[in-house]
């Protein structure tokens, strides 16, 4: 028997999965990695997973005083091979944790929550919003709306693996929008941004998006068009507690680059899991006692001070970015302010978790 906590990881993770398994070995702690290593999603899921293993290096190359053993593999951007390697993971491997799982229906609204929020406090009145035909590019819009009140000049939704925007471009530029929202991931964001720089669309309307839309990895790959971008996230490279600091630094000495929030989730999964070995002292039969360990998230997260609601997602602070250059002429992230403290998912009262 296996118990899911979807939100639970949504926390730590991305949008992913964890699993507790059936069987602890006596000094080993088996981790199943699935995420999307291939196509052209795979930034994403390359991320979460250094971002795992720097975490799983900082703590010696342990999970809680055991030693750790990851196993990594591709879900090919395909439900159907994700559900074959799960499976296999999970009854040939016996993996006690699974993790790493970067698409899926369950999204955190705090991240548009904070941008509607922004663009109604910084005034503007007619906006166009843009995601991905499917259920989280769905939930970034109803979370935008929830704090942006007022006129919608356009809502699309475009296939998951469309890279050209030309007719909503289009729609866009007619619908006399003065910001445009959209909820675009990886390689979606770095080619509509480009085509929307290209068609001459970011001088007569403000780009806002979530952080997962104007991430280090979209930075790099757009360039210059990037700056001025506004985006909102649960996590920066400059917020200044010593865990973030360590982690950023560590990061691009080991892998070369900038850290993303993907990596910092990637990061904070195998932290969280550290945590919850070492209180339950390797006893990962005790299926109880590992669950309330994970709830209660006994670590230095690097987002800061944080805690779980009562339905697995976080208490936590959404933080306004903005694209800038930095001292040393590298375009980046830039925290410019904090858009809410403490701040509960909406769906909060839905869920008892029970």
């Amino acid at each position: 028997m296996f118990v899911h906590l979807r939100s639970l990881a949504s926390v730590a993770l991305t949008a992913g999965s964890l699993f507790v398994g059936t069987t602890a070995a006596a000094d080993t702690v088996k981790v199943g990695f699935l995420s999307t290593l291939s196509g052209p999603s795979a930034a994403l899921g390359v991320d979460i997973r250094d971002g795992f293993a720097l975490g799983v290096q900082h703590s010696g190359g342990n999970l809680g005083g055991l030693k750790a053993e990851v196993i990594v593999a591709d879900d090919q951007f395909n439900p159907e091979a994700a559900r074959q390697t799960t499976e296999r993971l999970l009854k040939r491997d016996k993996v006690d944790f699974m993790t790493g799982v970067v698409f899926s229906n369950i999204m955190l609204a705090g991240l548009p929550e904070a941008v509607g929020k922004t663009v109604k406090d910084k005034g503007y009145k007619k906006v166009a919003m843009l995601a991905p035909n499917y259920p989280a590019g769905k939930d970034a819009l109803t979370g935008f709306k929830r704090y942006y009140t007022g006129p919608v000049a356009l809502e699309l939704y475009t296939p998951l693996n469309q890279l050209d925007f030309g007719a909503e471009l289009s729609q866009i530029r007619a619908s006399g929008a003065d910001a445009l929202y959209i909820f675009m991931p990886g390689g979606l964001g770095v080619n509509f941004i480009k085509q929307f720089v290209g068609a001459g669309l970011a001088k007569d309307m403000a780009l806002f998006g979530p952080g997962f839309s104007a991430d280090e990895d979209v930075i790099g790959a757009v360039g210059d068009p990037m700056l001025g971008m506004f985006n909102t996230s649960q996590w920066a490279h400059d917020l200044p507690n010593a865990a973030n600091k360590r982690f950023v630094a560590d990061f691009q000495k080991a892998f070369g680059r900038m850290p993303t929030l993907y990596a910092s989730q990637g990061y904070d999964a195998a932290r969280l899991i550290d945590a919850a070995v070492r209180d339950v002292k390797g006893n990962l039969d005790n299926k109880e006692a590992v669950l309330k360990a994970l709830k209660t998230a006994r670590f230095d997260s690097v987002r800061g001070a944080f805690k779980f609601n009562t339905n697995q997602f976080p208490i936590q602070d959404y933080h306004l970015r903005t694209i800038v250059k930095d001292s040393q002429g590298r375009l980046t992230n830039k925290t410019v302010g904090t858009v809410f403290k403490n701040h509960a998912d909406a769906y909060v009262g839905q869920c008892a978790m029970r």
